[in-house]
């Protein structure tokens, strides 16, 4: 059994390209790597993906997930480009670095 962001980093490797989080979790579901019984797997795995860019970033550690488009992530060892998550209208919530 994996935690989320490991199984996450396992299908990524595998599939050598950015993929959606929803196919993330349907793959680790399907392939039994991860057990949940949430009603949102993908959102708690994209909050997973948020929260260690953060703390990588604050450790100064390299980081292993880059989102490449909103929902969208791949492995920043591939070199790619990370994107901010775009904002819906009327949130007062503020981007970070991290993000």
């Amino acid at each position: 059994m994996y935690t989320k962001t490991e199984a996450a980093f396992k299908i990524l490797k595998d599939n050598g390209k950015p993929l959606p989080v929803r196919e993330i979790i349907q793959i680790a579901l399907s392939k039994k790597m991860i057990i949940t019984t949430g009603k949102t797997p993908d959102a708690t795995l994209e909050a997973d993906f948020i929260n260690e860019r953060k703390r990588r970033v604050k450790r100064g550690e390299s980081l292993r997930f880059v989102r490449t488009a909103p929902g969208i992530w791949g492995l920043a060892e591939w070199g790619l480009t990370h994107v901010d998550a775009v904002k819906k209208k009327g949130s007062k919530n503020k981007s970070t670095k991290a993000d």
